[in-house]
């Protein structure tokens, strides 16, 4: 068997992640792997293929989609790229992650199906759901009006062309043969209430290495990394602080309001290392951080890893603090509560910052210190139960043998 896997980015977040999982993955497993990418970076492995690696390429056509919100109708380069790649190298499958940021068109895909019958999309977020929403939040003009009164969401303004984009989607993916993968129940939900609702729809949650994130001793990796031994420590991880979607503002009028902040100390990675933040306690920022052995010891260090996300599907950084060891307290939103519960961790109201200030400060209370201790103790059976990579990867491979068994 033979698996083109194609995708924006090769390094980047958490659907450049599971992509690269399954690349190497797969190849464990006797299956042949290729991949290509849309944008060139830096320190890609050379058998890596590469569709726009001139910057005119990259420029126009990210000129054309800025237009129509990360979004391209057709283009001849990706198009013909993979459809020679998939006839040269006589390839089974070609396996999609994100489809949006200027790289590739709607209608290209089902060329490509002419060529490779099986197609396999995984949904790394609500934008084939939708006009132009990564994630449309409280709008669901999406559902029944078919973004129509595009009402926009956190990161873009009302868009004009959101109606006429949602019809190319429904046009193009819709009743077409094509096999989506949601990483949680949640977008799942999302799909069968939108026009995907009568696709083959399959549910396969992400995984970690659980031989990378693992808990370790907080002392040795406090005196490594110079953090208090005697305070709190929090611990925040997103892709920038200005992603709204990350809820940094949440957490910063939280960690605000709480009363005993000579107890506490907060451990930051992903921001700039230079930016100015003002905290009214001891502040540690690591800057960003792409090494995940690092990034198991900075989460073992920590007590508790604080996600306030307002928008996700199934988020990496939460699965990677409880498998290093430390709970989570979370927003409950999108797929987050699928990732943590009441054996590992606290989930609070969306944007509640009132609610996660006095969870905070409830959870290091001296009379909860048995519930957060046998909460940290479950960290590692939970996560061999539930977000072990190998599941993840067995699970793509007997979808792989269902539709290459099935032919067309």
């Amino acid at each position: 068997m033979k698996v083109l896997y194609v995708n924006t980015y090769f390094h980047g977040g958490g659907a450049e992640k599971v992509m690269r999982q399954l690349y190497n993955g797969m190849q464990m497993e006797n299956i042949v792997t290729y991949c290509m990418v849309g944008r060139v970076q830096n320190d890609i492995p050379s058998e890596v293929q590469v569709i726009y690696e001139d910057f005119w390429g990259r420029a126009v056509t990210t000129a054309v989609g800025s237009i129509l919100q990360n979004s391209l109708l057709k283009t001849y380069r990706a198009r013909k790229r993979i459809i020679e790649f998939v006839r040269r190298e006589n390839i089974d499958i070609v396996h999609f992650h994100n489809l949006h940021s200027n790289y590739i068109g709607i209608s290209d895909i089902i060329e490509i199906k002419k060529y490779c019958k099986q197609v396999v999309i995984t949904l790394h977020d609500m934008w084939i759901l939708t006009g132009g929403c990564a994630h449309a939040c409280e709008c669901e003009d999406w559902v029944n009006n078919e973004c129509r009164q595009c009402k926009g969401n956190y990161s873009m303004k009302s868009f004009s062309h959101s109606s006429r984009m949602f019809q190319y989607k429904k046009e193009w993916f819709e009743n077409k043969g094509i096999a989506f993968v949601t990483p949680s129940m949640w977008l799942a939900d999302l799909c069968k209430r939108g026009y995907l609702k009568n696709e083959s729809l399959q549910v396969i949650h992400n995984g970690i290495d659980l031989e990378i994130f693992k808990a370790h001793s907080k002392t040795v990796l406090r005196k490594k990394y110079g953090l208090p031994q005697e305070k709190k420590i929090l611990i925040f991880v997103a892709n920038g602080l200005n992603n709204i979607y990350k809820g940094f503002p949440y957490l910063k009028k939280a960690l605000d309001m709480i009363e005993e902040k000579e107890k506490y100390a907060l451990l930051i990675v992903g921001n700039k290392k230079d930016e100015q933040l003002e905290f009214p306690f001891e502040m540690y920022p690591f800057g960003y951080v792409s090494c995940e052995k690092k990034m198991n010891e900075l989460y073992a260090a920590a007590d508790l890893y604080i996600h306030p996300s307002m928008a996700d599907v199934y988020p990496f950084t939460p699965m990677e603090s409880i498998a290093s060891g430390t709970p989570v307290v979370a927003f409950s939103t999108g797929g987050i509560p699928e990732i943590v519960d009441e054996e590992v961790g606290w989930l609070v109201s969306p944007g509640d910052s009132v609610a996660l200030k006095n969870k905070i400060e409830d959870i290091f209370a001296k009379d909860n210190q048995t519930e957060y201790i046998e909460k940290q103790k479950r960290c590692e059976s939970y996560s061999q139960e539930n977000f072990n990579i190998e599941y993840m990867i067995d699970k793509y491979k007997k979808l792989y043998i269902q539709l290459t068994d099935k032919g067309d």
